[in-house]
């Protein structure tokens, strides 16, 4: 282990890979789940920063969609035309709304409802 003085970033990184390799092991635990070595415990705690990453750009893309289709609901609510042409509008405001409610488990519950009824 060095000695040497660390940096404030170099600081923050070790505290933060720190106080979330902790809970993410003990996770793993509870699930019955423990690395054989350190090799394991290394590459699955990376799989595992990894993925987090994905669901959290997911995430964003998610939110995006759901800002659009709200400015497009306003927009709409307050007369103001929209500044796309109506043909791309309707399709933004489609996708916009499709995946808003694709995010919406209520919504996708109803919709597995309705195609099995």
């Amino acid at each position: 282990m060095s000695t040497a003085p660390m940096t404030r970033d170099q600081a923050a990184f070790a505290v933060q890979r720190e106080a979330s390799v902790i809970p993410f092991f003990q996770k793993l635990a509870s699930h019955g789940y423990e690395p054989v070595n350190e090799e394991e415990a290394d590459l699955l705690y990376r799989l595992g920063q990894r993925l987090l990453a994905e669901k959290q750009q997911e995430t964003v893309k998610q939110a995006s969609g759901r800002i659009s289709f709200l400015k497009t609901a306003l927009a709409e609510l307050d007369g103001k035309a929209p500044e796309s042409q109506p043909a791309t509008r309707d399709l933004e405001y489609a996708k916009s709304a499709a995946a808003y409610l694709a995010a919406n488990p209520q919504m996708q519950q109803a919709v597995s409802a309705l195609q099995s009824a």
